[in-house]
């Protein structure tokens, strides 16, 4: 028997309030929801399908190991809303895909680009350190934390694998057979050929993404065909792909281009490398992130809209009387329509990915307890950037 994830605005689902969608993705929705006991705002991915629930459930079982860092979603509960897996986390900002869109030319200054090398580099390597590959590593997978909009939180671990066998403490055996997972646009070469991923396929992803944030595009971002953007990858020389960055960051992909399946990443190199660039900028130690600088992109980006509804919604308004998406100018909204078919928004690139369930409008981040920043402990990020709030 097919069964489908049938939730509506408003529904309660284990204490759980329904509020609004704001995420659609291969394999499970995400609402905005609020604690009826606390009153605390949340985020709630549910599966699509029951059949999709082994997605939710490495998920759960991820964020369970990497539980203590803030640099990860806090997992708040997991349970079944009927026979379809969900899990409760932090409410977190917005994507680095959508910030970026936010910009006067869609792309990042050269120094927000290499403060955020610094600070998602750390995230990785954290992450890594736990024994597992993420396999999406993308722009859509880093949000930024609405208590300090400058640190960034790594998401979506539903296609993760552990890497490190933790009887051995080595990675486990090269599988000869895989299938691609992940997002066309920003997989490794050795990932579009259908091989078994580690470490240094995540960080070549990476790298793209920080050419990408930099550039605004990637030769290949107007293409889908998994095939053509291999053949692209494959016949783009690196100094074409970063032929506007500083010359440490074409050493550093030099470098990822070097490791094979098993090695072990020399993150200290990494990060050397990035320093360098940064102090060649002769930055001053407190400038601003791009999106830092315009109060306006600001309160976007940590979710002011969604706080509003939030507010209402505790004054005993539904969600159906209230319009954060329209201006007192414009005209009334039209009657809402039951169901998440029309509710949920779609990724912003749902025709280039394989499993993209990632949030992709401002969201706000709950009042939980400061578990301490391991972003700033980044090695560049620490010595150049951490900044008294």
């Amino acid at each position: 028997m097919n069964y489908k994830c049938d939730i509506n605005v408003f529904d309660l689902i284990d204490n759980y309030r329904i509020i609004k969608p704001i995420g659609d993705g291969g394999f499970a929705y995400v609402f905005f929801v609020r604690d009826e006991s606390t009153n605390r705002a949340y985020a709630m991915k549910i599966s699509k399908d029951p059949m999709h629930n082994q997605v939710i459930d490495l998920e759960r079982d991820v964020m369970e190991e990497i539980t203590g860092n803030s640099c990860f979603p806090v997992l708040v509960k997991s349970g079944y809303y009927r026979k379809n897996m969900y899990i409760i986390m932090e409410l977190l900002g917005m994507n680095l895909a959508s910030i970026r869109k936010l910009l006067d030319g869609k792309k990042f200054s050269l120094y927000t680009s290499l403060v955020v090398a610094s600070q998602t580099i750390n995230i990785l390597e954290i992450f890594h350190n736990k024994g597992f590959v993420h396999r999406d590593v993308k722009p859509s997978n880093f949000l930024v934390k609405q208590k300090n909009v400058s640190e960034l939180c790594l998401i979506d671990f539903g296609l993760s694998k552990r890497y490190i066998d933790p009887n051995t403490g080595k990675p486990h055996p090269k599988s000869d057979k895989v299938r691609f997972v992940g997002t066309s646009r920003y997989a490794s070469i050795n990932a579009l050929k259908d091989n078994d991923v580690s470490v240094c396929d995540d960080l070549i992803s990476w790298f793209y993404m920080i050419v990408e944030q930099y550039v605004g595009q990637l030769p290949w971002s107007s293409i889908t065909d998994k095939e053509l953007i291999l053949a692209m990858k494959i016949r783009t020389p690196v100094e074409e792909l970063c032929s506007d960055l500083p010359q440490e960051m074409i050493n550093i992909y030099k470098y990822l281009e070097t490791l094979q399946y098993d090695d072990v990443v020399d993150y200290t190199f990494i990060h050397s490398q990035i320093l360098e660039a940064i102090k060649n900028l002769n930055e001053s130690n407190s400038k601003l992130l791009d999106w830092e600088q315009n109060p306006a992109i600001t309160a976007s980006i940590i979710g002011a809209p969604l706080k509003r509804l939030l507010s209402d919604t505790l004054e005993g308004k539904s969600p159906e009387e209230v319009d954060v998406e329209n201006s007192p100018s414009k005209p009334p909204p039209k009657p809402p329509v039951r169901g998440i078919e029309r509710e949920l928004l779609n990724a912003d690139d749902v025709n280039d990915t394989i499993n993209d369930i990632n949030n992709q409008t401002p969201i706000l981040m709950t009042d939980q307890a400061e578990t301490g920043c391991c972003c700033c402990s980044c090695y560049a990020w620490r010595i150049l950037f951490h900044r008294k709030r």
